[in-house]
């Protein structure tokens, strides 16, 4: 303990002291389930394709990921998919990355399991990839200690074999991860410090080039630890979602990755894991957050089904909304409308928008010959300003929101911003 107060970093002492505690305390303010949105956007509402899919599923996983986005997420609900939360990553406002975040039932090919719930959302949703967040199991705990992060570089399906007379034949699979993820993690944990208030208590590590074990058991048991060791020497974590995630990502041809906090030892008692399952959770998503924190990498990533969603010239970002807590949906300043403005509304900004309705038309998209045809068309300048919204608005279908109408009011060339606020905001 001397060590740390000097300030020299954990002792091998000390760390071992760690490992039978309570985890150390942490910076992030996770957010409780009864603090969450009680009401849902509709679905036709929805700004879709995303960029990325994050799976998890407990409910420390969830909150730990959903603590990390931006605020002003919200959430919708899907007849095959249940609620999903959407919301967005980033340091750089133009370039934020649009964020799905679901959950699915423990297991694989269970019922709501990885498999099932990967293969609807990536159809609805459209990611650039999928990440499943959480916490594992370590099967070597000199190698990967409690709060350490495991990056899945490898995945080794473990369940299939075949039992005969000379021996056991392994008929899982081992798979690396596809190309750019692959080339992506070998940074993971650059640039990285793990949320502790004193960072001297735990050193925590980012083990990228990881090799993940996943099937159907969660293991505690030293004797089972020993045999899975045996047959895969090279493993250092164990989990239940990735094959159901590999095996739906395989088919349908998306990038893929397993993100995990270790929270327990696969040869100890259970009850051990109990106290460290947030915290681990914690620590993963606080890395995948800094892992997407540059949002510029997967801009020109193809959405899944082909295509780059580049933005068309009036598409803007989507925006984080003013909050009294940095890491939740607290009380707003401005709180942006969801969904698309009524006919009553854009009949109202016709009328005040006034001579700068061809300043907004060409934010919302407009070429100067559309706009010379909305002037030539009509006399009036609210004629000319409600056609052209009106246009937009069945134009664009659900893209047609409040938020798009918000910021190209606020842009420097329309200056409307208290228009805006009266428009768009509650």
């Amino acid at each position: 303990m001397v060590d740390i107060l000097k300030g020299k970093g954990p002792t091998k002492q000390f760390q071992k002291m760690v490992s039978t505690s309570k985890p150390p305390e942490v910076t992030v303010t996770v957010l409780k389930k009864q603090k969450l949105p009680k009401s849902s956007v509709d679905w036709n509402d929805v700004h879709l394709p995303i960029d990325i899919l994050l799976l998890t599923v407990e409910d420390c996983e969830f909150l730990s990921c959903l603590s990390h986005l931006k605020p002003g997420f919200y959430k919708s609900c899907h007849k095959d998919l249940g609620y999903v939360y959407f919301g967005v990553l980033g340091d750089d406002q133009t370039t934020w990355l649009r964020i799905a975040l679901i959950k699915c039932n423990k297991g694989s090919s269970v019922p709501g399991g990885s498999v099932v719930v990967v293969k609807n959302a990536v159809e609805l949703l459209r990611p650039k990839a999928v990440f499943c967040v959480g916490h594992c199991s370590s099967l070597k705990g000199r190698e990967a200690k409690l709060g350490d992060v495991v990056v899945s570089a490898k995945l080794i399906t473990y369940a299939p074999t075949k039992v005969l007379a000379s021996g056991t034949q392994e008929r899982g699979v081992s798979v690396p991860l596809n190309k750019h993820l692959l080339n992506l993690i070998r940074s993971a944990g650059e640039g990285w410090e793990a949320p502790l208030k004193d960072p001297r208590q735990l050193e925590v590590t980012v083990h990228r080039d990881g090799v993940i074990l996943s099937g159907p058991e969660e293991v505690a048991s030293s004797e089972r630890c020993k045999d899975l060791l045996s047959r895969f020497p090279e493993a250092i974590a164990i989990e239940m979602e990735g094959e159901g995630l590999y095996t739906a990502a395989h088919d349908l041809e998306v990038e893929w990755i397993i993100i995990k906090g270790v929270s327990h030892y696969a040869d100890e008692d259970e009850s051990v894991k109990d106290s460290w399952r947030l915290f681990a959770s914690i620590m993963a998503a606080s890395l995948t957050a800094n892992i997407l924190s540059d949002s510029m990498v997967f801009r020109c990533w193809p959405h899944y089904g082909g295509g780059y969603a580049e933005q068309r010239p009036h598409e803007q970002p989507p925006r984080a909304l003013p909050s009294a807590s940095p890491l939740g949906p607290a009380a707003c300043n401005v709180r942006i409308k969801l969904g698309r403005p009524s006919n009553d509304e854009l009949e109202e900004l016709s009328l005040k928008i006034a001579d700068k309705w061809d300043a907004l038309g060409r934010r919302l998209g407009f070429d100067r010959a559309m706009l010379i045809a909305f002037d030539r068309d009509y006399d009036k300048l609210f004629d000319k300003a409600f056609n052209m919204l009106m246009d937009w608005k069945q134009k664009e279908g659900s893209a047609a929101t409040y938020q798009t109408i918000y910021d190209a009011l606020c842009h420097p060339f329309v200056d409307c911003r208290g228009l805006a606020e009266h428009i768009c905001c509650v």
